[in-house]
């Protein structure tokens, strides 16, 4: 099978890894360090949520980057916030899916046209509910007013008409009678044509008045009907159901686009978290290298703090116990810490490559403040301050004194020519000289002892 190449390797042994920071790089993308108790085991996604979710986002928060949630849920604030980490790194955030955005984008789009669309049609709702003015109510009044005047007009110029006709026809009557009683003929049939004339323009002028009166009715009729239709209420129902309709798209279209949102955008892939108990941690090996295989261990990391390591003399093991305040030196780089001596081993230790093949008792210094990393490996000036005894003591050369294998003391006595072991239990040192606290058998002053051995 095939393996992604290692791409980057940032980190040096010795150097600290920060929360937040990238270890290496495999096939252009960062392996991030954060701090937790939830080991890496899925990609943390758009609405994820479990323990491992919130401890992303606490490393989020821890790296000042805000917004993200903390509740586990991976939402639109963990996205956000996950964009910022990604851009201080350098390097794009992940997405769910290649098309990821142009799936959003889209959807989107159909949301802001679903609520273009409701904006229109609430626009077109309030025109067609919107009372009539005024001045053109005003105005349909006046012309039902002046078409019921018209009527009255017609009528009482179709009745002045029809008058006119009846007396017409009532005076050629009146001259047919008088040619009648004249007896000549010709005036006879002049009369009688008249009365016939005479009753023809009557149902003329009847037929007009009707006619007439007929017009301006309708014209009634037309403006009655302008009339009602201003001042009656508007039929909205039309455009209320357009409303409904596009008030029901953008629920859609909302819906939609958030469960869309809510799967998809900025996300972490597991091959992208490696998480530590805590941190800083220190980089103790680095086997990678850019363009090899990214198989197997790639680097080495240990979150535990740095410690000084001494070795003691037999002769000055006795004189250091736990506690014993420390002070470390480092003169090229100017740092220095104090410190308290943490243990003192009881057996001799072998020496390491770096102590040039000495031996002794091997004492671990812890310091108040975390040592700098640079120092890891170098040799620096450990300084174990001594005590002071409260009166007079008992003291022998420090040379005297030599270390068994069941890690007692001895010294030897000279009496008489003849040297004698005695065990002792040692105190505080200064000057070549170390205070007996104990002797087995008693010591004395004055005694002569040993020394050199």
């Amino acid at each position: 099978g095939s393996f992604p190449i290692v791409t980057g390797v940032p980190k040096a042994v010795g150097s600290q890894v920060e929360e937040g920071q990238v270890v290496v790089e495999v096939a252009g993308r960062p392996i991030l360090a954060v701090a937790g108790g939830v080991p890496v085991y899925r990609d943390l996604r758009p609405g994820s949520a479990g323990k491992d979710v919130a401890q992303l986002q606490a490393a989020l928060t821890r790296l000042g980057i805000e917004g993200a949630e903390s509740d586990g849920v991976f939402g639109p604030g963990t996205k956000a916030a996950l964009v910022a980490w990604y851009q201080r790194i350098g390097y794009p955030v992940s997405l769910t899916s290649i098309d990821a955005g142009a799936q959003l984008t889209t959807a989107s789009t159909t949301l802001s046209a679903a609520r273009a669309r409701l904006a229109q049609a609430q626009s077109a709702l309030a025109v067609v509910s919107r009372s009539k003015p005024r001045s053109v109510v005003l105005q349909a009044d006046a012309a039902l007013t002046a078409a019921n005047n018209a009527v009255e007009q017609a009528k009482l110029q179709g009745k002045q008409s029809v008058d006119e006709a009846v007396a017409a026809t009532a005076k050629a009557q009146a001259e047919l009678s008088s040619a009648e009683a004249a007896g000549p003929d010709g005036a006879v049939v002049t009369a009688k044509a008249n009365v016939t004339a005479a009753k023809a323009g009557e149902t003329r002028a009847r037929q007009a008045a009707d006619v007439a009166v007929a017009a301006a009715e309708d014209s009634v009729a037309v403006a009655q009907a302008s009339y009602d239709e201003t001042v009656a209420p508007s039929d909205t129902t039309a455009e209320r159901q357009a409303v409904t309709d596009a008030v029901a798209a953008v629920a859609d279209a909302e819906g939609a686009f958030k469960a869309l949102d809510l799967v998809t955008g900025p996300m972490v892939p597991a091959t992208e978290l490696v998480v530590f108990d805590r941190l800083p941690a220190r980089v103790d090996a680095v086997t990678a290298a850019v363009g090899t295989k990214a198989d197997g261990a790639l680097v080495s990391l240990s979150v535990d703090s740095l410690v000084i390591e001494s070795l003691l003399t037999s002769a000055v093991k006795p004189l250091v116990q736990p506690g014993s305040t420390v002070r470390i030196d480092d003169e090229l780089s100017g740092l220095n810490y104090a410190g308290t001596v943490a243990t003192v081993a009881g057996t001799v230790s072998k020496p390491k490559d770096d102590q040039g093949g000495q031996t002794g008792y091997l004492a671990r210094i812890t310091t108040d403040a975390p040592i700098d990393s640079k120092l890891l490996g170098t040799n620096v000036r450990v300084t174990i301050s001594g005590e002071s005894s409260n009166g007079e003591v008992l003291v022998v050369p420090l040379a005297a004194v030599f270390a068994q294998a069941d890690g007692s003391y001895q010294l030897s006595r000279l009496v008489g020519g003849e040297e004698e072991r005695i065990v002792v239990e040692t105190g505080l040192a200064a000057g070549g000289f170390v205070s007996v606290t104990k002797a087995t058998p008693s010591l004395s002053p004055g005694d002569l002892v040993v020394v050199g051995r």
